[in-house]
């Protein structure tokens, strides 16, 4: 292999490494803000719900949207 080879192969690599990584990233800086209201008081669900949820498919967070608060 030759330098300008082995430099396409390294670039490749990092571009793929970053292509993995964020997803993740995001995935934990969602769980992270969710255990974070949490902590502060706010009721689980709908805290998951806030940050996470779906509102159009996820069944636990429209029962959670239609629940009487008291």
């Amino acid at each position: 292999m030759d330098a300008k080879e082995m430099i396409v192969w390294i670039v490749g690599l990092v571009l793929a490494a970053m292509v993995v990584a964020s997803p993740v990233a995001c995935t934990m800086r969602r769980h992270q803000v969710v255990a974070e209201a949490i902590r502060n008081g706010a009721d689980p669900i709908d805290a998951k719900c806030a940050v996470e949820g779906d509102i159009e498919r996820s069944p636990m967070c429209i029962l959670a949207a239609t629940r009487v608060k008291k």
